[in-house]
């Protein structure tokens, strides 16, 4: 018995013992982070707690299929079947889910793979089918944007 009252009484000055020394924590420094650029903000007071590159411009690619995902998910059409056109494949650059003219896939499986493997070929296939074009789907993104205070 004497035992694990001596023990406890070591955990309890352990952990005083632990908690007096604060420890400096880097883990967000430059040569830890492998992005070009970001950027942490503390939620609470809007406070820039870390930035690397923050003042260099790209495109908002991540962003904007967020953005179709996000549409995709309100129109509540999830389960509808889109027959992918070689017309929702063009122009679709970079990294791809090798949809091909032909293909049937649900809407929320589209949505899946524009998320998951950052597939272009599916946001454009998501534009297409909400909004019959590109520049049609953007217009309605750019309305949601304002709407919820990206813009």
């Amino acid at each position: 018995m004497w035992v694990i009252i001596l023990f406890k009484r070591f955990l309890y000055f352990l952990t005083v013992f632990i908690l007096l020394f604060p420890v400096k924590v880097n883990a967000l420094n430059a040569e830890n982070i492998s992005a070009e650029c970001c950027v942490v903000i503390d939620y609470v007071t809007n406070r820039v707690l870390f930035e690397k590159n923050s003042d260099l411009r790209h495109s908002m690619a991540s962003t904007t299929k967020i953005m179709t995902c996000l549409l995709a998910c309100e129109s509540k059409r999830l389960d509808d079947v889109v027959t992918v056109s070689g017309e929702m494949l063009k122009n679709a650059d970079g990294t791809s889910l090798y949809l091909k003219a032909g293909d049937k896939l649900l809407l929320r499986d589209l949505v899946k793979g524009a998320m998951l493997e950052s597939g272009n070929d599916a946001a454009n296939a998501i534009a297409f089918f909400l909004d019959g074009s590109v520049d049609a789907f953007c217009n309605r993104m750019n309305k949601k944007a304002k709407i919820i205070g990206c813009i």
